[in-house]
Parts: structure tokens; sequence; C-alpha cells
């Protein structure tokens, strides 16, 4: 037998080897897989999870959470994760954003006096709401008396009609009183949940279906004023409210009932919204005191205890940035009276932290415009085209406006609207948390390699196989 054909009958074993080994590395994975997916073939998981139902007892796996955005665009990108839906053999079926404040958790709101912190609130649970009508509600919990029902409606431009089925403010409440009110909504979800669950239409990470309780939500304003009713002028003495003693026993009272307040929460996918102030903090002493958190500077704290601050899912802090006057109409660069403020997440366990994002406040409506926040945007990523007096989209140059008369070109035609939203698109998703999506390139290589160590180790007893002279191997 010559050595050349050994060499050529060498490499034909070698080829239809690693063609055998490839197809029952991958057949036998696809087969196990099929097995495991019907149920045949089960793990230590899928044994618990059996047991479980067996002994009929409900657990809240979580897989991939559903999040609603607030309608201000930088805001959500800002805090969004963008999810990937694999099948059983990892492969991507689909991809989606999740913008907005995952459902359920809990945000806190901050900032001083008058940067529109609880229309921000409004705003950001009210979006929970305009999508699913009475299968969703608000519940107000305005401790500082301070809001009245037209605020509301003013704010989130509802009908009487819906704001009355899915609205509702309440003054001058304990705390008690506010978590039974809390704990009955989230009873009322759960308990009903054939009623008001719902298809999201998105995949969670192992490719399933994810149905959710419709989402809804609890403010607290302002969570300083979030007191029990032990501590009452009509029960205790004025001194006695206000010593350290007794503000103490009210932050230990109010880590207690957040974090039921948050599982429950959670459960029924009710998000809890707080506001809260940035009061001056005095130190006396001649030692820096610590600040609060990360982003706060060692003269500022916020009250009710630091519970507020680390049990939530998000913390934006709002600062003043600059003020649009009437009386000075050169300040009034979109032809309103106003302010701009940073928003910014000093805590986001979605996103990045501390990432700012800018948002306009409109005087005339009470509230944050979600028109006006996209155009500073572009103005500000430089994504308009023209001149300041003459501003135009990417490819509509025939539709010319300025910063003050963009909202009447707007109500003249709204695709301009779209057409700003889409140029802003690509800086906007730049801002979005991702996972890799490369899991299925990973198992491949995985796979490939495995194979081809199984193919040299066969290599290397082949050639043991040849020094000892056999050739049928």
């Amino acid at each position: 037998m010559s050595q050349k054909y050994l060499i050529h009958s060498n490499n034909i074993i070698k080829r239809s080897l690693k063609a055998s080994l490839y197809f029952f590395i991958t057949f036998n994975e696809h087969f196990k897989n099929d097995y495991i997916r019907k149920g045949l073939i089960m793990g230590l998981l899928d044994e618990i999870n059996k047991q479980r139902k067996t002994d009929k007892k409900v657990d809240n796996k979580v897989v991939t959470e559903i999040s609603y955005p607030t309608g201000f665009s930088p805001l959500d990108y800002a805090n969004g994760v963008q999810v990937t839906a694999y099948d059983d053999y990892d492969m991507p079926i689909e991809t989606n954003d999740m913008l907005g404040i995952v459902g359920g958790s809990k945000v806190t709101i901050i900032g001083i006096s008058g940067t529109g912190k609880s229309a921000l609130a409004i705003e950001i649970a009210g979006s929970c709401i305009h999508m699913f009508k009475d299968n969703s509600c608000v519940q107000h919990a305005d401790i500082e008396g301070a809001t009245s029902m037209q605020r509301p409606m003013k704010i989130l431009r509802l009908p009487p009609s819906l704001l009355k089925k899915t609205y509702e403010l309440f003054h001058d409440k304990a705390a008690e009183d506010i978590v039974d009110l809390f704990k009955t909504h989230c009873l009322i979800k759960l308990e009903n949940k054939n009623k008001y669950t719902y298809n999201t239409g998105v995949r969670n990470l192992y490719g399933d279906i994810i149905y959710e309780l419709y989402p809804s939500a609890s403010i607290i304003d302002s969570f300083a004023m979030f007191k029990s009713k032990d501590i009452d002028l009509g029960v205790k003495e004025v001194k006695d409210i206000t010593n350290n003693m007794m503000a103490a026993r009210s932050a230990q009272f109010n880590k207690g009932i957040l974090s039921q307040m948050i599982s429950y929460g959670k459960k029924a996918n009710v998000s809890i919204i707080t506001v809260n102030h940035i009061n001056a903090n005095v130190n006396t002493s001649f030692i820096p005191k610590p600040s609060q958190h990360m982003y706060l500077s060692q003269d500022e704290s916020i009250p009710g205890g630091t519970a507020s601050l680390y049990l939530a899912n998000n913390i934006i802090k709002l600062k003043l940035l600059k003020k649009y006057i009437t009386d000075k109409p050169e300040t009034m660069e979109y032809g309103i009276p106003g302010f701009l403020v940073d928003a910014r997440f000093i805590k986001s366990r979605t996103n990045s932290a501390n990432v700012p994002v800018e948002l306009v406040f409109d005087h005339r409506s009470g509230r944050f415009s979600k028109t006006l926040t996209l155009l500073h945007y572009a103005v500000k990523h430089e994504l308009l085209q023209g001149s300041s007096r003459s501003l135009y989209l990417p490819g509509l140059p025939s539709s010319k406006f300025t910063k003050k008369t963009f909202e009447d070109t707007v109500k003249k035609s709204p695709d301009i609207l779209l057409a700003l939203y889409e140029a802003c698109l690509p800086k906007l998703q730049s801002m979005l948390s991702t996972d890799y999506g490369k899991f299925s390139e990973e198992s491949s290589k995985e796979k490939y390699d495995a194979m081809y160590m199984a193919l040299e180790e066969h290599q290397r007893d082949v050639e043991g196989y040849k020094k000892q002279g056999w050739l049928d191997f």
C-alpha cells in the first residue's frame, strides 16, 4: 500500500470523523433539548418547580421585567435596557427596548422646592393609565395638601369621566391609612388576576410571551410628611415630636413599612412614586459628615430616613438650570414661561447612573412638555439643520421653524413630531443599557471547540495506532 494512498485515506477519515462527530454532538444536544422542553428529562430546578406546583404553591419568578415609558424620550432611554429573547438553542428570537420605569418598582423624585417634583410624579404615574383605561389607576396621597383634582386633570389632559374612574386624590392621610389603601389596591389585582392580566406582546429572556398585571401606581407626596398616627399633635406634645428619638423612630417605621409595600407592589405591578425634598445638611462637627448618597453633596440631606433612597429602583434628582421669564422675553428661548431642569438618575438599577437629562417645564400647562423636551434634546445634540431663524429636520427642508414656533408647527403638521423623534432615535438608543446578544455565537464556538478537541484527541489515538501497525481504525 503506497504512502500517498495512506495519506489520502487518512484525510478522508478525518473529514468523515469531523462530520460524524459534529452531527453526533449537535443531534444529541437537540435531542436532549427537545426532551428537556417536553419535560421528559428534568433538571434540579424542574424537579423543584414540579414539587411546588404539586403543593399548590405559587412563586413569583423573575425572568424579564416590563418597563413603562414616561413619554419623555430622553428620560425613558436614559433608564432603558435592551432585552434579547432566545430560543432553546440560544439563538436570538427578538430584541425589545424596555423604556422608562420598571413596573412595580419604587421611584423617588427629589429636589428643592419649585423644581416640578410633584408634576413629574403625576406625569410618570399617568403614563401607566393612559393606555389601559379603567383597568389601571393612580392613587395619589397628597399628604402636604397642596394639590387639587384640577391639577392632574390639567397635567394628564384626561376628561373628567375617565379621571373619575382612574385617578384618586387624598389629603391628610396618616401613613397607616396610606399603607392600608395601598394593600387593598394590590390585593384586588392579585385576587383577580384573570381580569387584570394582559398580554404584553413581549418575549422574556427564554422566548416566552410575558403576561403581566395591568400597571398602576401609588404616589406619596411628600415622603417627608409620611408619618405614623403615633406622631400626632393630638397624641404627643411638640417637644416629643421634634426630638431626635422620635425622628429615629419615624425613620425605622418608614423602613419597615416601605420594604413591605415594595414587596406587595412588585407582585401586583403597582409602582410606588415618592416625592421628597432636599434639605440643607447642617454640620456642627469638625469632622465632615458622609453624604447620604453617592451623588448627593455633603450639605444635602433627604428627610424621612435613608430607606427611601436605598429601597428605590430609581432616584431622579431635579436641579434648576434656567428660568424662562415672561418679563424677560430674551430668556424665553422656546416662547413659553417656565424653566429648564436637569433630571438626573442618580440611581438606576437598569442603566448607568448620573446620566444628565434635561426637561422643559411649561408654566402655562403646569407640566413638563414632552414636545419641547424632545426639541431641546435635538437642539442640544445638534441634530437639526439650518440656522436658528430657519431650522428644519433632516430630509424635510421644506418644513421650516424656529424654537419658538415649533409647537405651532407640530399642531399644523403632527408628522413633524414623528420626524423629530426619528432624528433623535440613534442618539437616544446609544443611551440604552444592553445585553450583548452573543450567547448563540459563544455557544456555537464552545461546540466547535469541544468538537475539535475531540478530533485532536482522536488524531493522537490514530497516530498511536499507526505506530502499532494498525491501518483499519
